[in-house]
């Protein structure tokens, strides 16, 4: 019989220190998650973030009438200029859509841009703002050059965008850089010599 009752003493001994072990867990808990947050009952709000960057900028074929390969953008950081070059022709250079992606608030001349929908003349240098949530701001001067913006003699382009020969469009360009005055005479260095 006295082995029975030590027996009975050792299991109570063994659950109330399991229980005192799983009340000091809780305890520890609770105390610990009401400490975490230093107000008292809320969270902090975060402060703002002063990040703003242009990550990816260029033209996509999908948004752009006309535009058969996508243009990607060149990116000289410490200048913040985003260049866009190509040889081809475009009709709609006044009618772009931009898609980018950024960190912060896009904005032209004080309008909010969005990737894709947005509309800009690219014939001259547009100004992209970007604006981080703090108010601090970025300013990326994008260049688009091609035939229309340089007065260099575009590539002759056939349906499939591959070069070809000569064609109505190739009449439609020299035309327009004549318009323009930027129309240029080959070999006008071998005439003045």
């Amino acid at each position: 019989m006295l082995s029975l009752s030590c027996l009975k003493i050792r299991i109570m001994k063994r659950e109330l220190l399991t229980y005192f072990c799983l009340l000091c867990i809780l305890v520890f808990s609770v105390v610990f998650f009401a400490c975490g947050s230093d107000s008292g009952g809320g969270d902090d709000p975060e402060p703002p973030q002063s990040e703003k960057i242009i990550l990816e900028f260029g033209f996509e074929p999908s948004v752009n009438v006309g535009l058969t390969t996508k243009l990607e953008g060149t990116f000289m950081e410490e200048a913040k200029v985003i260049a866009i070059t190509t040889p081809l022709w475009l009709d709609n250079l006044n009618a772009l859509k931009a898609t980018f992606k950024a960190v912060g608030t896009v904005k032209v001349n004080g309008e909010e841009q969005v990737s894709g929908a947005s509309v800009q003349d690219f014939t001259k240098e547009v100004i992209y703002t970007v604006t981080a949530q703090d108010g601090s701001v970025r300013e990326y001067t994008i260049l688009f050059r091609s035939p229309q913006t340089t007065g260099h003699d575009p590539v002759p382009v056939a349906a499939d965008n591959r070069p070809s020969g000569f064609s109505d469009r190739n009449e439609k360009q020299a035309a327009y850089h004549k318009q323009r005055g930027l129309y240029r005479r080959r070999c006008c260095s071998l005439r003045s010599q």
